[in-house]
């Protein structure tokens, strides 16, 4: 064997183990950090509506970030804010958004739990105040961060910290909505569920890089170029399959889904580089 071709060779397995071990660590990853990244534990799940109003469904969208309600009624539904003031109405003239409402300031954040101001354009925030509607759209649906149904601290609980690999209950919730002169009682409650273990990833990139070393130890060149492409190949397409469906498997608007899609992409970016480039090397 020439010098070109040894140093051709270890380039070729150098290559595909490095692309094996970068592409199938990021969804370990990924996986894994499900763990140490404690908003991505909890599960939000509205379980009931009393009573369920033809017209009228109220939901939880973007993994827990907001709730969503769509009335398409010829009745007006109130959201109520966190004092009972009127927050949101959505009816058959569009939805609006009550100014006095010290809700319009919290929600506008995931995290916002206290109030800065008591004063927003010169109005007076205040729950027990005339409310004062402003439209915010033609349309028939609202979403917004409701602080009731999704974790607001930074630390899990004490369950949670002494038992993160157990599911737990960490809340329950009532919000309490104005359909006309009734109440739509919408009850639910708030999970940990901890995340999928990342062992089954780490076998799996231990055999991928086993199995790489012992193909480029093949005598047959034409068997060796082969299977080291293709194992190189449908690495490569896995791991973009999975950055997509991180991505775009949520109700996300689609601005944020090419975000989410690029932070991954640019993780993974050197193991499919790296394995384009085993590929190249192979074919040669």
């Amino acid at each position: 064997m020439g010098v070109v071709s040894l140093i051709r060779r270890v380039l070729v397995v150098v290559s595909v183990l490095v692309a094996t071990l970068a592409v199938t660590a990021s969804p370990a990853a990924a996986h894994s950090s499900r763990n140490s990244r404690a908003a991505d534990n909890y599960r939000t799940q509205i379980f009931s509506v009393d009573p369920e109003i033809p017209g009228v469904s109220i939901e939880v969208i973007e993994l827990g970030d907001r709730l969503q309600l769509t009335n398409t009624t010829d009745t007006d539904v109130i959201v109520p804010g966190y004092e009972g003031e009127p927050y949101i109405r959505v009816g058959p003239e569009g939805v609006f958004e009550n100014r006095r409402s010290p809700a319009t300031v919290l929600n506008k954040s995931r995290q916002t739990a206290t109030l800065n101001t008591n004063a927003v354009g010169g109005v007076e925030l205040d729950a027990t105040a005339e409310p004062e509607w402003v439209k915010v759209s033609s349309g028939n649906v609202a979403r917004w961060h409701d602080h009731r149904a999704h974790f607001m601290g930074t630390i899990p609980p004490q369950d949670v910290l002494d038992r993160p690999n157990e599911e737990h209950l960490v809340t329950t919730f009532t919000i309490a909505f104005e359909y006309g002169d009734e109440l739509i009682l919408v009850n639910g409650d708030l999970r940990w569920i901890p995340g999928p273990s990342p062992v089954p990833w780490w076998i799996f990139i231990a055999v991928c890089a086993v199995g790489t070393a012992a193909i480029s130890q093949v005598r047959s060149q034409r068997v060796r170029a082969v299977a080291l492409s293709v194992v190189a190949g449908a690495l490569i397409l896995v791991d973009v399959t999975h950055s997509l469906g991180i991505a775009f498997f949520t109700e996300q608007p689609l601005s944020k889904q090419l975000g989410a899609f690029a932070s991954s992409a640019v993780l993974a970016l050197p193991g499919w580089l790296m394995g384009i480039v085993g590929i190249t090397l192979v074919r040669k």
